[in-house]
């Protein structure tokens, strides 16, 4: 579904697949095609390139971020998705990356003691605010009244229309040398612009995510309110620098800066234009609030055409029905308020999908978040002692106490040959018992190992000082540290496969996120277990060798 940008293959799809790869099951675990079929749908409907992402010159796959239009350099997507964009691409394919660490945003930003900020489109997303950081948004009055005109939207009936539209605007404020600010929503659509100012010969500035258009990005921004201007840019989100009208006074004579802001004031401020409505009101009203800064005048419009992507989804069709009972002509845009509610009413909805989809992350990430912290806490207090004894004969004595108790009260003959090869592998050293004999319970079984092992321990205590004093104590530190980073990068791993296939169970009237918590505790006991069994058997293992020159 285009709506929440996901995609599965239908029953035919299945059998098709099936066919032509020459399997019997998709989700065979040994061979996990399903995974590799959904990758590579996802890769050729619904990442674009130039719009997702874009091909560098050195032939790599660069994210470009939705909300910024910013390239995110060394970010790759996960789960073999981005493998399948390079393949789709042509480009050489490189290994996925391993995810060593992670927290979601908001846990993130929920770690500092104080927690404020200061934005100028926070109030269509207070209600996410208040719940997620426990925050209230309050809105601050302007230092001057706004004076800028926000035009109704125009509606064409195709996108090329628009475009024709949306260049004769340009050429228009040209004419009479206001500056304009184009807002494109990805870079294909920036350069089509450009290509048909092109036409018309009308000088720009083009400002997207390619590498060469970024080293010049504060200094394109910075211009933009020069007289007869037209800057394109891709999601003017964040960018850093205010739109002065009459240019940057810092490369301009105070006396032609003043002469340039009075004359542009006079003919009305920039005019900005926005190619498409954003799935968020956040990002229209900062595309927006570029001009009219500070009590200057300014004005923006919209331009959209019903193929455009939230009319598509959302709403379009109540809009054709519109235009064709109305009889407009397709040269001809309908601009009314009641549409332009119906967008914001539309975009609203989308809004609340992507902030239950954030909320729902989030709750699932709360469960990890009290895992993760515990991992570090542990982690941190390793870094932070020099002897780490204890600790070790704490997750010995720990271990075997475990092993004993997974056999229960009454061990059999069979379980008691198991048993005891598992505390030979574990201990290094014969043990020679016989657990069916009724004076053995569990309590004097485990007893009795746990002085067995402490035995092993200062054996190896002596062994090491005699050849190499302080070794063993390094050698405790540094099992610990790498059997806690190990695991904890494979615990991420099970837990991201959870995620996938825990949301299933809510066809069994269950709730995935109950069992979600369920499994994660589980998993992490089990984490726990085998951090304590692997490094008690790496440190009774450790041996030091010779050479004799």
């Amino acid at each position: 579904m285009k709506k929440n940008q996901n995609i599965t293959l239908l029953e035919q799809g299945f059998l098709f697949s099936e066919k032509a790869l020459g399997i019997v099951n998709l989700y065979s675990p040994e061979e996990p095609w399903a995974s590799y079929l959904i990758n590579s749908l996802k890769a050729k409907e619904l990442f674009k390139l130039n719009k997702n992402y874009i091909v560098s010159p050195e032939e790599e796959i660069i994210i470009v971020d939705e909300f910024t239009g910013r390239t995110m350099f060394g970010r790759r997507w996960s789960d073999g998705l981005h493998q399948a964009i390079e393949a789709k691409e042509n480009v050489p394919i490189q290994d996925e990356s391993q995810t060593l660490a992670s927290i979601t945003y908001q846990n993130l930003f929920l770690l500092y003691q104080k927690l404020a900020g200061m934005t100028g489109t926070a109030k269509t997303e207070e209600v996410e605010f208040e719940k997620i950081y426990q925050l209230k948004v309050v809105p601050v009055p302007t230092n001057k009244s706004i004076k800028r005109k926000d035009f109704p939207d125009l509606i064409y009936k195709n996108q090329y229309i628009k475009w024709q539209a949306i260049a004769n605007e340009c050429v228009e404020m040209y004419n009479i040398g206001r500056p304009v600010l184009v807002g494109t929503t990805t870079i294909e659509k920036s350069e089509l612009l450009a290509a048909l100012l092109n036409e018309y010969k009308i000088p720009y500035r083009l400002l997207n995510a390619r590498p060469e258009n970024i080293e010049q990005e504060s200094e394109i921004v910075a211009q933009a309110g020069c007289k007869n201007a037209i800057t394109i840019a891709t999601n003017m989100a964040g960018r850093g620098t205010d739109i002065l009208l009459g240019g940057n006074p810092e490369v301009i004579d105070k006396e032609t800066y003043d002469s340039e802001k009075q004359t542009i004031k006079e003919l009305g401020g920039l005019h900005v234009i926005g190619t498409e409505r954003h799935e968020s009101r956040r990002i229209d009203n900062q595309l927006r609030g570029r001009a009219g800064r500070q009590g200057d005048p300014g004005s923006s419009r919209f331009f959209l055409s019903l193929e455009d992507k939230l009319l598509r989804l959302f709403g379009g069709e109540q809009v054709v029905n519109l235009m064709q009972n109305i009889g407009f002509q397709e040269s001809t845009p309908i601009q009314s308020p009641l549409i332009n509610q119906s967008l914001e009413s539309a975009q609203k909805k989308v809004e609340a999908y992507y902030f239950d989809s954030r909320k729902q992350l989030f709750e699932y990430d709360q469960a990890l978040n009290m895992q993760r912290n515990g991992v570090y806490s542990e982690r941190k207090r390793v870094l932070q002692r020099s002897n780490l004894r204890e600790w070790i004969i704490e997750y010995g004595e720990r271990s075997l106490y475990d092993l004993s108790m997974s056999f229960g009260e009454k061990i059999s003959s069979e379980e008691n040959s198991l048993l005891l090869e598992k505390l030979q592998v574990l201990l290094g050293i014969p043990i020679n018992i016989n657990l069916n004999d009724n004076q053995w319970t569990t309590s004097s079984l485990v007893l009795f190992l746990q002085q067995q092992f402490q035995i092993s321990y200062q054996l190896k205590e002596i062994e090491m000082e005699i050849v190499e004093p302080g070794l063993l104590r390094e050698l405790e530190k540094s099992f610990l540290l790498e059997n806690i980073d190990f695991s904890w990068k494979e615990h991420l791993q099970k837990i991201s496969s959870l995620k996938e296939s825990v949301r299933w169970r809510a066809y069994g009237q269950k709730d995935p996120l109950t069992e979600y918590k369920k499994e994660a505790f589980n998993l992490f006991i089990n984490m726990l277990t085998r951090i304590r069994h692997r490094v008690t058997f790496f440190i009774l293992r450790s041996k030091i060798i010779l050479e004799i020159e």
